[in-house]
């Protein structure tokens, strides 16, 4: 037998009171109905349940054990998923300050696997032109001239940009790299430069001989970015009411994802975020400088920036 809802028994309760009533006298008929009619309600009221919509599940899944804040780091610097998983442990010939390590360069379709020496006092990763044409690159006439402190002295050099170079199974991208015949030294066909091991924690095992490298907590890549940039700086107002427009022009053939700039006057100094750019275009992004007092000129300089 189907169950019967309380409103139908609350409905007919009344009837059935009120029959009674006339066969009880007064006055207390009056007040057993009452009684009654009271204890039938606080019996046979149930609230009526209400329904709950399921939770909405979020578009953005995250995979189990890994953390979010990992993913985008791995993306700043255009580096495999493997980079911020684990450390890398490679082979080192050498001693003291001359310690060779196994480096693999890729452009294109082209990949040259050689031995590179770390120099931690090198801004720039150099290759001597024997390399660069085994990769198959051509170094423009308008390419970046670098100044460089060798062995023989300072010397002009040209720079260039490398698809990707790997450290073990650790991939970067996008890494400049300049010309040198004078870097060589041995197997060692170069220097590996502050703009690939500046992203990474180095440790050295002499026991085992063996360099570690891990990811850095912050990393960025405006040593790269800024060889294949132009910027500009417009700054309309003074004091309370400044605007810094700033230009990005990409010279690369890279898309730049934005960078950080810093803007700079006596004691005044601020940071803030600029649009990337797609490869030969120029962007422009403004933004309303904190309250200051600029005694000269106003100088910006790029401080972070990511492919």
């Amino acid at each position: 037998m189907p169950p019967t809802s309380p409103y139908l028994w609350l409905a007919i309760l009344p009837v059935l009171l009120l029959l009674a009533v006339r066969r009880v006298p007064r006055p207390w008929g009056e007040l057993g109905a009452i009684s009654l009619w009271l204890a039938a309600v606080g019996m046979l009221w149930t609230p009526l349940p209400i329904e709950t919509a399921p939770a909405p599940v979020s578009d953005l899944a995250v995979s189990p054990g890994v953390d979010p804040t990992e993913e985008l780091m791995a993306a700043a610097a255009n580096l495999t998923e493997e980079a911020v998983e684990h450390a890398i442990e490679l082979p080192y010939e050498g001693s003291g300050r001359r310690l060779s390590i196994p480096v693999v360069f890729r452009h294109g379709n082209k990949e040259v696997e050689t031995f590179m020496m770390l120099d931690t006092g090198t801004t720039y990763t150099t290759l001597p032109r024997s390399v660069i044409d085994m990769l198959g690159i051509a170094i423009p006439k308008d390419a970046p001239v670098l100044t460089m402190n060798t062995a023989n002295g300072q010397r002009q050099a040209r720079a260039l940009l490398v698809d990707s170079v790997w450290l073990g199974d650790i991939e970067i991208s996008g890494v400049a790299v300049t010309e040198c015949e004078d870097c060589s030294s041995g197997e060692d066909v170069g220097l590996l430069g502050l703009n690939v091991t500046g992203m990474f924690n180095m440790a050295i095992d002499a026991d085992h001989r063996v360099v570690e490298f891990t990811v850095r907590e912050q990393v960025s890549r405006h040593l790269d970015l800024k060889l294949f940039t132009k910027m500009g700086m417009r700054v309309r107002g003074r004091g309370q009411h400044a605007t810094a427009t700033i230009s990005l022009t990409n010279e690369s053939q890279r898309p730049i994802q934005r960078g950080t700039v810093e803007v700079t006057c006596g004691d005044f100094s601020t940071r803030f975020d600029i649009e990337g750019a797609d490869p030969g275009m120029t962007s422009h992004t403004s933004m309303r400088l904190p309250p200051h007092q600029c005694p000269g000129r106003y100088q910006y300089r790029l401080v972070d920036g990511w492919w």
